[in-house]
């Protein structure tokens, strides 16, 4: 829910960015093609005579397209609404091939708080249907009643689908925050994640024996998205407790105004691949080797840090708990760290990542040499 994605920037809604990846240009063409072959047999389920019905095939299955966009925007919209209501931070929706993607913060322990952010969504999608079947009862248009009951349906089809209990669905998330009221948190996300992909697995079965492309992507996908959960829970139970101030300690920070080759010199001295970038209107900022690389050498001496830095939303302080931000973190790469709102330093997520994997280690020694009772 927390990763970082790249996309387009389309606008910006209760102040989250709606993006567009590069992947959802093949669904918007696959809606197209599916939507196209399905024109008649749609029409006339929905009881309008054809003749009736102005425009051909491509023009309304181009509306569809872009209306079912539309809902799996709704559809991601509540559950930003309802995230903030939990107090959870919302950076972006990005409309993914497999459709939407909330980027939000770590949800509250709260009691069916994870719950509400997630069912919230599947009933935005029912709500939708429900008012468009309505609109088919009521109106006489031959073209809206049966564009209704089209978007109706599938509308009706897409909140079910959210409602699978596997990850990345919605219906997971509503599984695990249920099976915790009962079996404590991390039996409730094991039983979660073997549910998610023995579902993965029924998927890409009957995907294959169908010759259904789409069915198998959705089971690699949602068992990718299963392992990942997993991981990522237990990560952050390895880093109960531990703060910022644990793992990394201040570092020389950068003027935004230094040009290209001094920073470089910096990063050779401190052997550092992401340094923090002090700017004029003291919003926090990271300079990294990456983007210094994408700059020819010859130009390092005349172009300033400030015109490869990237700025941030949020950082951290040095009390900050690593459970609460390692979401967040693995999504953007490094956050900047500040205290008494001055920025002293930035952490890494391959520091965490080595973190993680030392203590992994130190936690096996242990269990191995553990005396036997």
């Amino acid at each position: 829910m927390s990763t970082q994605l790249s996309g387009w920037s389309l606008t910006r809604v209760r102040g989250v960015d709606i993006k567009v990846h590069f992947s959802f240009v093949f669904l918007l063409l696959y809606v197209m093609l599916v939507a196209g072959s399905q024109f008649h047999s749609v029409v006339s389920a929905s009881g309008v005579d054809l003749t009736l019905i102005q425009g051909g095939a491509f023009l309304w299955s181009v509306i569809f397209s872009f209306s079912l966009c539309t809902s799996i925007v709704l559809h991601e919209l509540g559950h930003v609404w309802m995230a903030q209501r939990q107090g959870v931070k919302v950076q972006s929706v990005t409309l993914m091939m497999l459709g939407g993607v909330s980027e939000m913060g770590k949800i509250p322990d709260r009691r069916f708080s994870e719950f509400k952010i997630s069912i919230v969504g599947p009933l935005v999608s029912f709500l939708i249907a429900a008012g468009l079947y309505a609109v088919q009862k009521k109106s006489s248009l031959p073209g809206l009643v049966f564009f209704s009951y089209w978007l109706a349906r599938v509308n009706l089809s897409l909140g079910i689908f959210n409602l699978i209990p596997a990850y990345p669905m919605d219906g997971g998330r509503v599984l695990r925050s249920l099976l915790e009221i009962y079996q404590g948190k991390q039996r409730a996300l094991k039983n979660t994640v073997k549910t998610a992909k023995a579902l993965a697995w029924v998927f890409g079965i009957v995907g294959f024996l169908g010759f259904n492309f789409l069915l198998m992507m959705i089971g690699v996908f949602v068992y990718i998205a299963a392992a990942a959960e997993e991981s990522l829970a237990l990560n952050e139970a390895l880093l109960k407790g531990v703060r910022v101030a644990d793992i990394c300690n201040r570092t020389i920070v950068l003027s935004e105004e230094e040009i290209l080759s001094n920073a470089a010199r910096e990063f050779v001295k401190y052997q550092m691949r992401v340094l923090p970038v002090s700017t004029i209107t003291g919003r926090p900022a990271l300079v990294s080797v990456f983007r210094l690389r994408q700059v020819p050498v010859q130009y390092w001496s005349q172009i300033k840090v400030k015109a490869i830095m990237d700025q941030y939303e949020m950082s951290l302080t040095m009390d900050s708990l690593l459970e609460d931000v390692f979401a967040e973190l693995t999504g953007q790469g490094a956050l900047p760290i500040e205290h008494d709102g001055q920025l002293i330093g930035v952490i890494q997520a391959r520091q965490v990542s080595d973190y993680l994997e030392f203590k992994s280690i130190d936690q096996e020694c242990r269990s191995v040499l553990k005396p036997a009772a």
